[in-house]
Order: structure tokens, then sequence, then C-alpha cells
């Protein structure tokens, strides 16, 4: 009797393994983004604190990061931006480095949606919405962010 493996038995192996690296990748790929968005949650609290600081300081907000009192280090995982309008209206807005996800956090004193936070996603992008369903509570979109984006407020 020969020692070895035959050819079906090794292909039964492959497959196998074929089937749970199909099964187990869309399980990992989820969640290294929704590590992501955790990033993306606190590094926006810590903005949008400092924001709240600067506008106890001088009764307006700022659209300058160096104006604020944190170094935000930069990253190639995301982009940040401050949407603060002339008419009250001021978001902290940090978008994934793909832009299939964005964390929208308005501010407290603003004149729009005071101290909302919002979990937006591409609409085709199935892991992104997966993750801003889990993270906010919102088991559907409460409405589009923009023409392009499913927005998930935060309960």
């Amino acid at each position: 009797m020969e020692k070895g493996f035959t050819l079906i038995e090794l292909l039964v192996v492959v497959l196998i393994i074929g089937i749970l690296a199909a099964i187990a990748l869309p399980q990992y790929n989820r969640a290294v983004l929704k590590s992501r968005y955790t990033q993306f949650q606190l590094m926006g609290k810590a903005i949008a604190d400092a924001e709240e600081r600067y506008y106890l300081e001088n009764n307006v907000y700022t659209a300058n990061p160096a104006d604020l009192d944190i170094d935000i280090p930069a990253s190639s995982e995301f982009h940040i931006g401050f949407d603060v309008r002339p008419n009250g209206e001021a978001a902290l807005i940090i978008f994934s480095k793909d832009t299939s996800m964005v964390h929208i956090i308005y501010f407290d004193k603003a004149t729009k949606f005071k101290g909302t936070k919002e979990c937006r996603a591409l609409p085709e992008n199935a892991n992104a919405n997966a993750v801003c369903k889990t993270i906010t509570g919102s088991p559907t979109p409460n409405g589009t962010g923009g023409p392009s984006y499913n927005a998930y407020v935060f309960k």
C-alpha cells in the first residue's frame, strides 16, 4: 500500500478551504470596516469637544483645525473636513479614504441638527450599510445624506 494523498483528497481539502474563506472574508472585511469607523467616532468626539471649547471662548465655530487645542493626526485611512457656515450651521465630517463611509457630528450650538451624529454609507456598499445599521441602532436609513449616501442617525 502506497502512502500519500490522492488527487481527489487534495481537491476536497482545497474546496473546503475555499468555502471557509468565502464565508470568512466578508465577515473579516465588515469587522475591519467597523473598527475603522470606531476610530472615526473616537477622533470625531475629540475634535468636536475641541470645537465646543473653541465656541465657548469665541462664540463661533472654526473651520481651521489649527485654531483648536488638539493635535489631529494625519492618517491614510480617513479625511477630515469642517463645514462651518455664516448662518450658524456647523459640523465635523470624517470620510473614509475610499469615501464609502462618512461620520458627521453636528455641533451642539449649530442652527441645524444640534448635537446629532450620523453614519452615512454608499447605497451599493453592503458592508458600509451593515456597519452603519449596527453602530447607530437604526435598522433602515433615516434619509439620504446628499445625493449619493444613505444616512443613519444615531439613537
